[in-house]
């Protein structure tokens, strides 16, 4: 059974979307499991820890990712204001 090419096009649209949020989604959960652990000595080690190279990769996806789904809400109201606002180019 063939998909219908539509699903294809959408799915090839949003599967970046897809995925940063996901990326999101997990660095955000993982960050305080490995990098700031909520407890008296996991407030003691944080400046530690903050420094470690996978608490910093977990922290450059979630920044990288917030910034990727931000410029996804701007490409996406554009497309949606540009059907409610149609222009019109008038030649002289």
């Amino acid at each position: 059974m063939a998909v219908p090419a539509i699903i294809v096009i959408a799915w090839k649209a949003s599967s970046v979307y897809v995925f940063w949020i996901g990326a999101h989604y997990i660095s955000a959960h993982l960050y305080p499991y490995f990098c700031a652990e909520l407890s008296v000595l996991g407030a003691l080690t944080s400046p530690f820890v903050a420094m470690a190279p996978h608490c910093k990769a977990l922290l450059w996806t979630q920044q990288t990712s917030v910034m990727a789904i931000e410029n996804m809400w701007v490409v996406f109201g554009t497309w949606i204001c540009s059907y409610l606002m149609p222009t019109q180019i008038t030649s002289k």
